[in-house]
């Protein structure tokens, strides 16, 4: 990765290397049936000075992945046991990993990992830690990323302004798909994803699809907000400041507050993530208080 590319990660646009002070994961019930959601019962799971962010479910919704930095200021994985409530370090390499996410197989994790000469691609461990490999030897710059398939998978590059790919992991290759995007990446279908994109100046949730690389704005998101999840199909929730919202395309006029963890010390919602079985729910504070 050049200079300018490796400086443009330290901005707080893209935020791995930027490590901010008090970033907790919260974990919440969550109802949900026929677009009708409860959240509540928020609990925060990690509670220390410190980053903990980028949590992610495990496929069977029993524990959550996420990446944490202590005080050898090393990003590691680890996992949080939501029965016991144990938490497990994963990874002690020599090297930062951040956006652990189970792959399409289930028999392994990936990461970004930010290599010793700061090159920034993807790897991938196998769920007992061992021995990891990387996905792609010839594709860097990855920011942040989803997969689409067991071949493929979607990325941020860090470019300027930031770009969209689609990568094929069985060549090693890369396709460009569109610029000015954001880290919230998600899978509609097989051939379609949902990301955010700025068009003017205002950020839009959109989908598109992969094939033709036809994009279609849904909603804009909230101000100063851009992490989203989808949990069906034209369905979004989104976080700002203390508060949970949604918005159902075709059937909102506008998002709809779900939820307002102001009482539980909850500051600034953001990196959100759902169980499989929408039971539950994942997110990050910054500066949350106990």
């Amino acid at each position: 990765m050049n200079i300018l590319k490796f400086s443009l990660f330290l901005l707080p646009f893209y935020s791995f290397a930027q490590i901010p002070t008090g970033t907790d994961i919260f974990l919440a019930d969550c109802k949900f049936n026929q677009q009708k959601i409860i959240i509540e019962n928020p609990v925060n799971i990690t509670q220390r000075e410190g980053y903990d962010n980028q949590p992610r479910f495990a496929d069977d919704g029993k524990s959550i992945y996420y990446v944490a930095i202590k005080e050898d200021k090393q990003a590691d994985i680890y996992n949080y046991d939501i029965a016991t409530k144990a938490i497990k370090l994963l990874t002690t390499t020599a090297e930062s990993e951040y956006s652990p996410i189970i792959t399409p197989n289930q028999k392994s994790f990936s990461v970004v990992r930010v290599e010793k000469d700061s090159t920034q691609r993807l790897w991938q461990f196998p769920l007992d830690c061992s021995r990891p490999s990387l996905v792609c030897s010839g594709i860097d710059s990855i920011g942040y990323y989803n997969w689409v398939s067991d071949t493929s998978f979607v990325f941020f590059k860090v470019t300027e302004p930031p770009t969209l790919w689609l990568a094929n992991t069985k060549n090693n290759s890369e396709k460009y798909l569109t610029n000015k995007c954001g880290r919230s990446i998600h899978k509609k279908d097989n051939n379609e994803i949902y990301f955010t994109q700025v068009i003017d100046t205002t950020r839009w949730i959109c989908s598109m699809n992969l094939n033709d690389k036809k994009i279609k704005p849904i909603v804009a998101c909230i101000s100063g907000s851009e992490d989203f999840i989808a949990p069906e199909k034209g369905y979004f929730i989104e976080g700002s400041g203390s508060k949970l919202f949604s918005y159902s395309d075709g059937k909102s006029k506008t998002w709809q507050q779900i939820a307002d963890f102001s009482q539980q010390g909850v500051a600034s919602i953001k990196r959100i993530s759902m169980s499989n079985d929408k039971t539950k729910i994942a997110f990050v504070s910054d500066n949350s208080k106990p």
